[in-house]
């Protein structure tokens, strides 16, 4: 019994079991139409949000007033007051630079959470946001298609692209010597590969989708076929990831 725990409590048991516990809420999700399918053969849906009542639509949907848009939230909050409570620890061990670039970084993504409740409230952004708010991930400018066609993927956005970009180098930048001094942006080695689940998650709901197997995986998995995992639920793990990376960080700097 003693083994079976020590190996469960393991990091990446751990982490696997994160990822299970996402995959099947995420089935869950597509199973009762809570997410938008990918797919025109599935889109006609029985049941609309609105005929969803409050509590599960609180619990078990992924709109920002929700437990996961709310749970997000609180874990970027969480992670920066780790960051500015332990400022003189974080600085000492890495150096100024990267500490406030990283503060930045959780600000930024803490206020793109947040930008829902700009909506319609100026009327310029009507120019430059498909939804009216003020962020950066509902601008027009990187809702463009930046490849008309890529193997599997299809067409690809600005977006997707940055975002992969920028967490292949937030998860690997530990991996070269030469971008040491921003080592407390990156993640630890051993949380590295877990930054590739928005990489894979797109690939593989992709795949499904360029080898025609839509209908099969709809029909195995009793779903309204989208992304495997739903992204608002990919988020919620990249942001876990960050705030266990910065207490592994906040655990080697108190060494």
């Amino acid at each position: 019994m003693k083994k079976f725990l020590r190996k469960f409590i393991n990091r990446h048991s751990f982490f696997i079991a994160f990822v299970s516990i996402l995959f099947f809420l995420s089935t869950y999700l597509n199973s009762r139409n809570l997410v938008p399918s990918r797919n025109p053969n599935y889109q006609n849906i029985s049941k609309s949000l609105s005929e969803i009542s409050f509590i599960n639509s609180f619990f078990f949907s992924v709109k920002e007033i929700s437990l996961f848009g709310i749970a997000e939230v609180s874990i970027l909050i969480l992670t920066i007051v780790i960051i500015v409570y332990n400022r003189l620890y974080f600085i000492n061990y890495y150096n100024k630079f990267s500490y406030y670039l990283k503060i930045l970084l959780f600000s930024l993504l803490t206020f793109e959470e947040l930008s829902f409740l700009t909506e319609d409230r100026f009327n310029f952004l009507d120019s430059f946001n498909n939804q009216n708010e003020l962020n950066l991930h509902n601008s027009n400018f990187l809702s463009i298609y930046i490849f008309d066609f890529v193997p599997i993927f299809g067409k690809v956005g600005l977006i997707t692209f940055l975002v992969t970009i920028l967490l292949f180098i937030i998860g690997y930048g530990s991996f070269f010597k030469k971008l040491n001094k921003l080592n407390f942006i990156f993640l630890e080695r051993r949380n590295s590969f877990y930054s590739n689940l928005y990489f894979l998650n797109l690939f593989l709901s992709n795949a499904i989708i360029y080898f025609s197997l839509t209908e099969f995986y709809g029909s195995l998995m009793q779903v309204n076929p989208g992304y495997i995992f739903n992204l608002e639920l990919v988020e919620f793990f990249l942001y876990s990831l960050f705030l266990i990376d910065t207490i592994d960080k906040l655990k080697l700097v108190k060494k």
